[in-house]
């Protein structure tokens, strides 16, 4: 009960007795503090299971029916470095059996008669996050993703190498991996604060469809995010992406608004940002 009136009493003030300054662990190699979780309307759930330990699953894509599990584990920690991996998880196939209904989505071939054979998407990361001074964290990642596919077929490569792509700039890219493409990525992000409880984020990421450059695809996102106490968090911004295809290109932007709640976050007593 004291901790519910505490909670009203920082609503009702703004949230301003402590500074909102901590910088977010989505893609950087900080991990949420143990016990506590973050989530979102878009944003995954995240869960630090210890103090290097972190869970991630996105609930709005488990309800389109592609279940999804990421592991976060940071490895390394000094005055100026993190270093972590992230693995993750993804089985697209019911959801890609819906999504042939849909118009809206360009499959490549249109997928008439295709049966989905059952996709277990893996990808792995690298992040290695550097502090500069105490309001600025720049993260650098490298990785790849592939999948596995299981058919009941007696000849499942008929229906396997033939697998429709969704010609679409953000999607393509992951769904190449469908058809024995292996889809490597390389990336900047930097995340910082304006002033007091305003942050921000910015990333580049160059993905590149198989191990030689056949396709790729340049993606970019940018936040403003409002800290509006240490357990409610606004952001606004956009993404776009442009991606090479067998036979042109593809261009998309779209703007992203988002709200984000925190459970058992704690009250930030220091600006150092590698303590959360």
């Amino acid at each position: 009960m004291k901790r519910l009136v505490v909670f009203a009493v920082f609503l009702v003030i703004g949230g301003g007795l402590f500074a909102q300054r901590t910088i977010w662990t989505i893609g950087t190699a900080r991990t949420v503090p143990v016990g506590e979780a973050e989530f979102g309307i878009f944003h995954p759930l995240q869960i630090g299971l210890s103090n290097t330990l972190e869970i991630q699953t996105s609930p709005l894509l488990t309800m389109s029916l592609a279940p999804n599990l990421t592991v976060k584990n940071r490895w390394y920690t000094d005055d100026y470095w993190l270093i972590a991996t992230r693995h993750r998880y993804t089985m697209p196939t019911l959801l890609l059996e819906r999504m042939t209904n849909f118009p809206k989505f360009e499959f490549m071939p249109h997928p008439d008669s295709v049966v989905w054979p059952y996709i277990f998407t893996l990808g792995n990361d690298v992040l290695a996050t550097r502090r500069i001074g105490k309001e600025l964290i720049i993260t650098g990642k490298i990785g790849g993703d592939f999948a596995v596919k299981f058919d009941g077929d007696s000849d499942p490569d008929t229906k396997i190498d033939s697998l429709p792509l969704i010609s679409h700039a953000f999607l393509y890219p992951r769904t190449a991996i469908y058809n024995k493409k292996f889809v490597w990525n390389v990336g900047v992000k930097v995340d910082g604060n304006i002033y007091r409880n305003h942050n921000f984020m910015a990333d580049i990421n160059f993905y590149s469809v198989g191990i030689g450059v056949d396709d790729w695809a340049i993606e970019h996102k940018a936040y403003y995010i409002y800290n509006r106490s240490i357990d409610f968090a606004m952001l606004i911004g956009y993404k776009l992406s442009y991606a090479s295809f067998p036979l042109d290109k593809r261009f998309f932007i779209s703007p992203v608004v988002d709200l984000v709640w925190k459970i058992n976050a704690k009250p930030i007593v220091t600006t150092d940002l590698f303590r959360r």
